[in-house]
């Protein structure tokens, strides 16, 4: 019960995101053609092409947190069957065939989470970098197309 009041508490402050992030948007692209002229289009542009790295990042990551919880499930399956049966494994002394098994399964699984942090980490710098790309692209080409360079 309390994770659902949780998650209302949640909706209720981020609904207004909903119409908020658009208008802010549209106020912000309205000052800065006001002041920059066309030249903030390179500013819908950056955004633009952040959004499709980032939408394609989050999709690559999403394939492998997958694939690492899957990995994750295998490993903890195998632990519990030799944990179960452990008597058996140490009477016929199966131990090293069991755990190179659980080895394996624990390596694919690391590999995921490496492959899933590495991308994550993109992600992060993708998104921390945008609005400083933004700026740059918007006010540089704003002084690239200003008459007192030409």
């Amino acid at each position: 019960m309390s994770v659902d009041v949780e998650q209302v508490g949640q909706f209720l402050l981020l609904c207004h995101n909903c119409w908020g992030v658009p208008l802010r948007i549209v106020l912000t692209m309205v000052f800065l053609w006001k002041y920059l002229g066309p030249s903030c289009l390179a500013t819908v542009a950056t955004m633009l092409a952040s959004t499709l790295v980032t939408t394609c990042v989050a999709h690559v990551c999403d394939k492998y947190q997958r694939r690492q919880m899957d990995s994750k499930d295998s490993r903890l399956r195998q632990t519990n069957e030799i944990l179960n049966g452990i008597r058996v494994i140490k009477l016929n002394a199966w131990e090293p065939p069991f755990m190179e098994r659980v080895k394996r399964t624990r390596s694919e699984e690391l590999s995921a989470v490496k492959k899933y942090s590495i991308l994550q980490s993109t992600f992060t710098f993708v998104w921390s970098a945008t609005p400083h790309a933004a700026a740059l692209a918007s006010f540089g080409t704003f002084l690239m197309l200003s008459p007192a360079n030409q």
